[in-house]
């Protein structure tokens, strides 16, 4: 009470060490295969979007001005539409309401021993930072896509996964590690241009 501005916790989730089965869960709004492709793409049905459902040691929730943003830690198990993973931590960003009252999740990040099985995919990096409103995931840290069904395989130092264009950009071992899409909520680039009447040039 009294503070401004900053982030405040106002809900913390732990494990009893005396139950140490019984950790927190907590269902989070439909992320779509975690920015990767959907069983329709293989062939399959396509699945209804079901909850995100991450299980975990330790799970808080903070609030900040516009957004919230749940930590998880430890032992963490996520499940999403035609996706399952696990790695040490995950945090994800919630957008504020709308105007119909719908919260979405705008961005999730999985750290440390990151393992994703979707579809076809099998997916390991040290991290994955999923930007759903623009289908793209970034993996780095000795990102490796392998493809069960032709037994291709993907590695670099970074991987950019777009989903929407079906673009998949690989950066080479050696290159400095860095995040394409760090700012994709702030205000994208833009250029104004001189008009260009083509009547004047015939």
């Amino acid at each position: 009470e009294g503070k401004t501005g900053g982030a405040h916790r106002f809900v913390e989730l732990l494990t009893l060490p005396e139950k140490p089965g019984k950790r927190p869960k907590i269902m989070l709004p439909p992320l779509r295969n975690l920015g990767f492709e959907d069983s329709s793409a293989a062939g399959a049905p396509k699945s209804s979007p079901k909850m995100t459902t991450i299980v975990s040691d330790r799970q808080w929730l903070a609030s900040y001005k516009d957004t919230e943003k749940y930590f998880f830690e430890g032992n963490v198990a996520i499940e999403a539409t035609d996706t399952k993973g696990s790695c040490g931590k995950i945090e994800v960003l919630i957008t504020p309401p709308n105007r119909v009252n719908k919260r979405e999740i705008s961005e999730i990040a999985l750290i440390d021993n990151v393992n994703l099985v979707n579809v076809d995919k099998e997916i390991s990096c040290g991290r994955a930072r999923i930007y759903a409103k623009d289908e793209v995931a970034v993996l780095t840290r000795n990102p490796v896509i392998f493809n069960r069904q032709d037994g291709t395989r993907a590695s670099g130092a970074k991987i950019v996964y777009n989903r929407g264009s079906k673009i998949v950009s690989i950066q080479p071992d050696g290159e400095p590690e860095t995040d394409d899409f760090a700012d994709i909520d702030k205000a994208r680039p833009s250029i104004l241009l001189p008009e260009f009447d083509l009547k004047k040039r015939q």
